[in-house]
């Protein structure tokens, strides 16, 4: 038996009984956390109809085509996406780790950070592009009671477009309720040789 095989026993005989279970039980808590709600507004909670809600967090700009970074000539199994949005304050109180806050019917400053993705797995593992974290953005938007929201941005024609979609089922698909959308149309043109 070798010098490490030696350890690896004498470590495992000194492993509480409990370790595993309260291994476990932390990460049954963390994955709930991801999971909770925040309430952004004072007084008891109300039912879900009198609120608006807001996703915290949102990726979108899916692409498709081959991944250099995965084998060269398949296309990768995992969703790739390019732009990545995250709440981070809703009028001037701190998101945390919710992934849905509810809010009262009204106007609502958030605060949010954008982030846009490399586009290929090699580069999410070699980190071949920039950080190209932006924190600090602001929208402005007026919520309704009953109806859902996803705050999106890009970053288009050397400016980062931040917008709020009501993303309600009986809502138009993509309209923006606050912020703006970049424009139509191609983006900015490569350089000619």
């Amino acid at each position: 038996m070798s010098v490490v095989e030696t350890r690896i026993l004498r470590a495992r005989r000194r492993a509480r009984p409990g370790t595993v279970a309260a291994c476990a039980l932390g990460l049954a808590l963390l994955l709930a956390a991801s999971a909770c709600a925040m309430q952004a507004y004072e007084g008891p909670e109300r039912p879900e109809a009198r609120l608006a809600q807001l996703e915290r967090w949102s990726r979108h700009g899916v692409f498709a085509g081959f991944d250099p970074g995965y084998a060269g000539v398949l296309p990768s199994p995992l969703p790739r996406y390019r732009h990545q949005t995250a709440v981070y304050e809703i009028d001037g109180r701190r998101t945390g780790w919710a992934r849905r806050i509810y809010l009262l019917p009204g106007r609502h400053v958030a605060r949010v950070e954008y982030q846009r993705l490399p586009e290929a797995l090699s580069c999410r593992l070699g980190g071949c592009v920039p950080d190209t974290r932006q924190r600090g953005l602001t929208v402005t938007f007026i919520a309704g009671a009953g109806r859902a929201y996803r705050i999106k941005a890009e970053r288009t024609r050397g400016r980062t477009w931040v917008w709020v979609e009501d993303i309600t089922e009986t809502a138009a698909s993509g309209a923006a309720v606050g912020g703006a959308k970049p424009p139509p149309g191609p983006g900015p043109r490569a350089p000619s040789r």
